[in-house]
């Protein structure tokens, strides 16, 4: 499960290019499902058409990136009439207000949960009227209809409040990160196969930035060329993702 906002602003990465195809922008929400079935990709250029991944395209979301096989999963917006047709729904459900099944008014939806496996929204929430800080979340099942002015949701649903997205579910393992050492996966596994491709294409390849760690430690200055200790310092000091975007042949 991922909260909304640790998926918008990830960079979408192509397993078999291993390019930058760009960043998720928003969410694209199907109110009938529950679901998130798009996610919307920043344009290439201001005068560019909206771009978009379908949710069943998606191979892995991860803390820093979100991977898709090719590159070509990454597609026009006008060329989803699904897509389009949930863009003028417009049901966004973050600052959407809650409504009870008996018509009261009881607050807004702050965050949704979203299944990484399947696009469902695992739970929203809940910031009561006349707070600010959130009271908890609403799980799913407590949601009878997402809509464009409001989520309806059942009388009782304080009764099955969650302390967070967290809390009655399974907790994924932590991530893992590609070590130094040459890479022995198979494509089996897309996410390794990804890495294993990725730190090949990185060695010997040029720095266009300085990356620097939390602690002010230098960890690659422009026009070095990539090798095996800066990939491992750049994985120890959390910077391997901004390493692999700024680089050139």
């Amino acid at each position: 499960m991922k909260r909304s906002r640790e998926i918008v602003g990830l960079p979408v990465i192509s397993i078999s290019e291993v390019a930058n195809c760009g960043q998720v922008k928003s969410l694209l929400v199907n109110a009938q499902k529950g679901a998130v079935d798009f996610l919307i990709i920043e344009r290439e250029a201001w005068y560019a058409e909206c771009r978009l991944v379908a949710f069943p395209d998606i191979v892995g979301i991860g803390i820093d990136a979100l991977t898709v096989e090719t590159a070509s999963k990454v597609t026009l917006l006008s060329g989803s009439t699904e897509a389009l047709d949930l863009l003028n729904e417009h049901v966004g459900v973050i600052g959407t207000r809650l409504m009870t099944k008996r018509g009261n008014l009881v607050g807004v939806v702050s965050e949704i949960g979203v299944a990484t496996n399947s696009g469902k929204i695992t739970g929203c929430e809940w910031i009561p009227a006349g707070q600010d800080a959130p009271a908890g979340v609403i799980p799913s099942e407590q949601i009878i209809t997402f809509g464009r002015n409001f989520i309806v949701v059942t009388d009782h649903f304080m009764d099955n409040l969650r302390s967070s997205f967290s809390n009655g579910s399974s907790t994924a393992p932590p991530p893992s990160y590609p070590s130094a050492g040459p890479a022995v996966e198979t494509k089996s596994d897309p996410l390794k196969f990804f890495e294993q491709q990725q730190r090949q294409y990185l060695l010997g390849r040029k720095v266009t930035k300085q990356i620097v760690a939390a602690d002010g430690q230098v960890i690659a200055e422009p026009g070095q060329s990539v090798t095996h200790e800066m990939i491992e310092l750049a994985v120890r000091k959390d910077k391997y993702v901004e390493l692999t975007l700024n680089t050139s042949e």
